[in-house]
Protein backbone atom coordinates (compact mmCIF):
# COMPACT_ATOMS: atom_id res chain seq x y z
CA UNK A 1 0.00 0.00 0.00
CA UNK A 2 2.81 2.75 1.00
CA UNK A 3 4.63 1.86 -2.87
CA UNK A 4 0.98 2.95 -4.30
CA UNK A 5 1.00 6.59 -1.89
CA UNK A 6 4.52 6.93 -3.39
CA UNK A 7 3.47 6.82 -7.03
CA UNK A 8 0.65 9.48 -6.50
CA UNK A 9 2.47 11.43 -4.41
CA UNK A 10 5.54 11.60 -6.95
CA UNK A 11 3.20 11.64 -9.69
CA UNK A 12 1.51 14.81 -8.25
CA UNK A 13 4.75 16.45 -7.32
CA UNK A 14 5.89 16.49 -11.37
CA UNK A 15 2.89 17.80 -12.09
CA UNK A 16 2.80 20.67 -9.92
CA UNK A 17 6.39 21.31 -10.82
CA UNK A 18 5.54 20.90 -14.53
CA UNK A 19 2.86 24.01 -13.62
CA UNK A 20 5.18 25.73 -11.87
CA UNK A 21 7.67 25.32 -14.70
CA UNK A 22 5.25 26.02 -17.33
CA UNK A 23 3.68 29.52 -15.35
CA UNK A 24 7.03 30.65 -14.49
CA UNK A 25 8.54 30.23 -18.31
CA UNK A 26 5.26 32.26 -19.69
CA UNK A 27 6.04 35.18 -17.02
CA UNK A 28 9.58 35.36 -18.87
CA UNK A 29 8.21 35.21 -22.48
CA UNK A 30 5.91 37.77 -21.65
CA UNK A 31 8.39 40.23 -20.50
CA UNK A 32 10.01 43.07 -23.02
CA UNK A 33 13.60 43.91 -23.03
CA UNK A 34 12.49 47.45 -23.02
CA UNK A 35 10.57 46.77 -19.33
CA UNK A 36 14.23 46.03 -17.85
CA UNK A 37 15.31 49.79 -18.49
CA UNK A 38 12.04 51.17 -16.97
CA UNK A 39 12.64 48.65 -14.49
CA UNK A 40 15.61 50.30 -13.09
CA UNK A 41 13.81 53.72 -12.53
CA UNK A 42 10.43 52.90 -11.32
CA UNK A 43 10.92 49.65 -8.95
CA UNK A 44 9.08 46.82 -8.36
CA UNK A 45 5.75 48.75 -8.63
CA UNK A 46 6.49 48.75 -12.12
CA UNK A 47 5.96 44.40 -11.78
CA UNK A 48 3.26 44.59 -9.96
CA UNK A 49 1.23 46.87 -12.44
CA UNK A 50 3.53 44.97 -15.75
CA UNK A 51 2.87 41.36 -14.96
CA UNK A 52 -0.56 41.23 -14.30
CA UNK A 53 -2.01 43.30 -17.12
CA UNK A 54 0.38 41.10 -19.26
CA UNK A 55 -1.18 37.73 -17.55
CA UNK A 56 -4.66 39.62 -18.68
CA UNK A 57 -3.74 39.69 -22.15
CA UNK A 58 -2.13 36.89 -22.67
CA UNK A 59 -4.81 34.66 -21.37
CA UNK A 60 -7.43 36.40 -23.18
CA UNK A 61 -5.48 36.19 -26.37
CA UNK A 62 -5.04 32.60 -26.15
CA UNK A 63 -8.92 31.85 -25.90
CA UNK A 64 -9.62 34.33 -28.51
CA UNK A 65 -11.53 32.91 -31.53
CA UNK A 66 -8.76 35.06 -33.60
CA UNK A 67 -5.58 34.06 -32.08
CA UNK A 68 -3.66 31.58 -34.01
CA UNK A 69 -4.73 27.82 -33.91
CA UNK A 70 -1.21 26.37 -34.24
CA UNK A 71 0.01 28.70 -31.67
CA UNK A 72 -2.36 27.05 -29.32
CA UNK A 73 -1.18 23.91 -30.32
CA UNK A 74 2.47 24.57 -29.75
CA UNK A 75 1.82 25.57 -26.11
CA UNK A 76 -0.35 22.53 -25.61
CA UNK A 77 2.36 20.02 -26.86
CA UNK A 78 4.69 22.65 -24.57
CA UNK A 79 3.02 21.83 -21.82
CA UNK A 80 3.03 18.40 -22.25
CA UNK A 81 6.47 18.06 -22.75
CA UNK A 82 7.00 19.99 -19.27
CA UNK A 83 4.72 16.94 -18.25
CA UNK A 84 6.83 14.21 -19.86
CA UNK A 85 9.90 13.05 -17.36
CA UNK A 86 11.62 11.41 -20.06
CA UNK A 87 12.32 14.19 -22.91
CA UNK A 88 15.55 15.08 -24.50
CA UNK A 89 17.08 16.31 -21.41
CA UNK A 90 15.72 14.04 -18.27
CA UNK A 91 13.69 15.44 -15.55
CA UNK A 92 15.87 13.78 -13.23
CA UNK A 93 18.94 15.88 -13.82
CA UNK A 94 16.67 18.83 -11.82
CA UNK A 95 18.35 22.10 -12.70
CA UNK A 96 19.09 20.87 -16.93
CA UNK A 97 15.59 18.87 -17.00
CA UNK A 98 13.73 21.57 -15.69
CA UNK A 99 15.62 24.58 -17.87
CA UNK A 100 14.78 22.18 -21.18
CA UNK A 101 11.33 22.06 -20.09
CA UNK A 102 11.06 25.99 -19.87
CA UNK A 103 12.91 26.84 -22.61
CA UNK A 104 10.47 24.46 -24.67
CA UNK A 105 7.80 26.75 -22.85
CA UNK A 106 9.02 29.98 -24.35
CA UNK A 107 9.92 29.31 -27.66
CA UNK A 108 6.38 28.12 -27.89
CA UNK A 109 4.92 31.52 -26.67
CA UNK A 110 6.58 33.86 -28.64
CA UNK A 111 6.14 31.86 -31.42
CA UNK A 112 2.44 31.92 -30.39
CA UNK A 113 2.69 35.79 -29.42
CA UNK A 114 4.40 36.18 -32.92
CA UNK A 115 1.98 34.87 -34.84
CA UNK A 116 -1.13 36.40 -33.51
CA UNK A 117 -2.08 39.60 -35.31
CA UNK A 118 -1.42 42.94 -34.04
CA UNK A 119 -4.87 44.21 -33.58
CA UNK A 120 -6.28 40.90 -31.42
CA UNK A 121 -3.43 41.82 -29.02
CA UNK A 122 -4.22 45.78 -29.36
CA UNK A 123 -7.65 45.44 -28.60
CA UNK A 124 -6.86 42.47 -25.54
CA UNK A 125 -4.48 45.50 -24.12
CA UNK A 126 -7.25 48.28 -24.52
CA UNK A 127 -9.65 45.93 -22.35
CA UNK A 128 -6.93 45.27 -19.64
CA UNK A 129 -6.11 49.25 -19.28
CA UNK A 130 -9.73 49.58 -19.12
CA UNK A 131 -10.26 46.59 -16.31
CA UNK A 132 -7.07 48.22 -14.29
CA UNK A 133 -8.16 51.75 -14.42
CA UNK A 134 -11.88 50.50 -12.64
CA UNK A 135 -9.29 48.38 -10.08
CA UNK A 136 -7.27 52.11 -9.31
CA UNK A 137 -10.79 54.07 -8.88
CA UNK A 138 -12.20 51.12 -6.54
CA UNK A 139 -8.91 50.98 -4.52
CA UNK A 140 -8.76 54.86 -4.22
CA UNK A 141 -13.14 54.59 -2.97
CA UNK A 142 -11.60 52.01 -0.24
CA UNK A 143 -9.20 53.75 0.84
CA UNK A 144 -11.15 56.87 1.16
CA UNK A 145 -13.68 54.75 3.17
CA UNK A 146 -11.40 53.96 5.48
CA UNK A 147 -9.88 57.34 6.00
CA UNK A 148 -13.25 58.75 7.10
CA UNK A 149 -13.90 55.42 9.34
CA UNK A 150 -16.91 54.36 7.03
CA UNK A 151 -17.71 51.11 6.27
CA UNK A 152 -20.55 51.24 4.18
CA UNK A 153 -20.34 50.88 0.39
CA UNK A 154 -22.22 54.24 -0.65
CA UNK A 155 -20.33 56.29 -2.64
CA UNK A 156 -18.30 59.21 -1.33
CA UNK A 157 -19.88 62.24 -2.14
Amino acid sequence: MQRNFWFVTKNWWIAIRAAGVFVFALVISMLDWRLWSRLRSQGGRLITTYVPLAALVYVRVLFDRHADRMGRLALLVAFVYTLVQEDLIPDRLLIAGMLDDAVAVVAASRWFMGRCSPAVFERHAQYAEAWWQRTVKIRSYRRALRARGDSSDQPVD
